[in-house]
């Protein structure tokens, strides 16, 4: 006597993953997606193709988009490292006071969102995207599963090593043209020639890490983009 099945029965089970798979998407795309635009900005303003009245110059765009990346590294590096290792979400107002005491340890963060308003709209937008999105995540971070509390780590910390591997390199290159002077003692000009594709590898880099922990093969062996200097750390989340 044979049974009959009515037809997609057998498949539900797989609607539950079919689900968090379109959300690991949709997860990824949203955090990748204001790092492309910072590699198209970036491109932009290596071929000099900024629209007009965009910044007061390249070099002064340039300038900024260093430093709030740079003072931005260590802040979301330490909220990070923090609303990892909580076992659930603090209060509102502890949230609150945390994060007024950041703001007073850095207190440039506040500053580089009014110079983003300055810049224009084509940098203020992914500015403030990328800001909300890692606010975001912050404020979920505490009450997520292990695999994404690793993955927002190795972001993290992977973004800041990226960093400080290039202003090291940004480093060697200038002492290499300070060496290298014309004879009439004008330089070659390091950061207007060489500073804009440093952004882009930057964001490049950041953008294909975002895309690398959220495939399958991170959950299975969490790293970060830059092992010798993680040391480990993305995978430890001991509890404070």
């Amino acid at each position: 006597m044979s049974s009959s099945r009515a037809p997609g029965r057998a498949d539900a089970p797989a609607a539950p993953a079919a689900v968090g798979e379109g959300a690991d998407q949709v997860r990824m795309v949203a955090r990748v997606l204001p790092e492309l635009v910072a590699v198209a900005t970036a491109i932009a303003l290596a071929f000099g193709l900024l629209p007009v009245g965009l910044g007061e110059s390249p070099q002064a765009l340039l300038h900024w988009v260093v430093m709030s990346e740079g003072a931005t590294l260590m802040f979301m590096c330490s909220l990070v490292d923090v609303a990892s290792r909580l076992q659930r979400a603090p209060p509102w107002w502890a949230g609150v006071l945390g994060s007024g005491a950041l703001l007073v340890a850095y207190p440039q963060v506040p500053a580089l969102v009014i110079g983003a308003l300055r810049e224009g709209l084509w940098i203020a937008l992914p500015f403030a995207w990328s800001v909300l999105e890692r606010l975001r995540e912050l404020w979920t971070l505490p009450g997520s599963s292990t695999v994404e509390k690793q993955r927002r780590r190795a972001l993290a910390f992977g973004r800041l090593y990226t960093g400080l591997v290039l202003a090291g390199t940004f480093v060697i290159t200038s002492f290499i043209e300070f060496l290298t002077i014309a004879p009439d003692g004008v330089a070659g000009g390091v950061v207007e020639s060489l500073g804009p594709w440093f952004l882009v590898v930057f964001f490049s880099l950041a953008a294909f890490d975002a895309w690398r922990v959220h495939r399958p093969a991170f959950a299975a062996r969490p790293r970060n983009l830059w092992p010798r200097f993680d040391g480990g750390d993305t995978a430890r989340l001991d509890p404070l």
